[in-house]
């Protein structure tokens, strides 16, 4: 492209150097005695001609410029839907990986509430107990690869929420571990153990609060939202306005559809955790028949 438009300009320098001498030549051909009536007429000719070839070749120039920037504006519509394509496809595999994330998420969350209900009856009895809530993990990889503005703040607040979560976790955690170390090496005594634990006792409630709140309102809103992008974004609809997420776009999901589909979310888990709980108690009552057997 660069040498065509050098060409060109080239040619128009060439072209205009041309004109303007076929203009000063019939613009004083009159004063010009020494040539015959015969020579006048051939110079005539010779620049009509001259004239008639700078025509032609103005309008190829012209027609060969047009032609090329029909080519690079539909160059750069491929080049704007191959890019939609590719940020459609990164958005949507992200949606897929974001929801498996927030299942597990949903279960750490779980047995992080089962660790402190734990220490917390530990606590209540001044026993020793090692169980410790687990780091809850963020990706802010996904930062760049959603295309949903709305998705991406509600992730935001979310992980704003984990990483308090985690502090208060950590600090509750360290601060066990030192007195689980004091009262196994016998420095400290089972009453002042007991009386520093219980102290901490209120701040480990209060965390089982948050977390449950973590669960039933905003693990539960993203969700929701993640599962209705999810199909939304797979749809015909979808692929015809990839042109519209090229970098981010906004959501088309209403509240009420989130609203919907948190009551389906909490259904779902309210049911694996009754599956669960049956599972458990299955295999207690068949490990006390083993027992009762084995007595036997």
């Amino acid at each position: 492209m660069t040498r065509k438009l050098r060409a060109y300009g080239s040619t128009a320098i060439i072209l205009v150097a041309l004109g303007s001498l076929c203009y000063l030549v019939a613009r004083f051909r009159p004063s010009m005695p020494i040539l015959s009536p015969l020579g006048q007429q051939s110079v005539s000719s010779a620049l009509g001609g001259l004239i008639g070839a700078l025509g032609a070749t103005l309008g190829i120039v012209i027609n060969d410029w047009y032609k090329d920037q029909r080519k690079l504006k539909a160059d750069l519509a491929a080049e704007d839907r191959r890019l939609a394509h590719e940020r459609r496809v990164l958005h949507y595999n992200d949606l897929i990986k974001l929801n498996r994330e927030l299942v597990l998420l949903y279960a750490m969350l779980g047995d992080n509430i089962v660790a402190i209900k734990s220490l917390i009856q530990a606590s209540d009895q001044g026993a020793v107990n090692f169980r410790r809530p687990v780091h809850l993990p963020t990706d802010e990889a996904h930062f760049l690869k959603l295309a949903d503005l709305k998705l991406a703040q509600m992730l935001s607040d979310l992980y704003y929420d984990i990483r308090r979560l985690n502090l208060d976790s950590q600090g509750i955690g360290r601060t066990l571990d030192e007195l689980g170390e004091l009262r196994l090496k016998a420095i400290m005594s089972p009453e002042i153990y007991k009386n520093h634990t219980t102290h901490i006792r209120s701040q480990m409630s209060g965390i089982v609060d948050f977390i449950e709140y973590l669960i039933a309102h905003r693990l539960r809103e993203i969700t929701a939202y993640v599962r209705l992008a999810t199909n939304v974004d797979k749809t015909p609809d979808m692929i015809k306005r990839s042109n519209g997420i090229v970098a981010s776009r906004k959501s088309s999901i209403t509240d009420e559809a989130v609203k919907a589909e948190m009551k389906v979310v909490s259904r779902e888990g309210q049911e694996i955790m009754d599956a669960d709980v049956a599972e458990k108690a299955a295999w207690h009552a068949s490990q006390r028949q083993d027992q009762s057997s084995s007595t036997d």
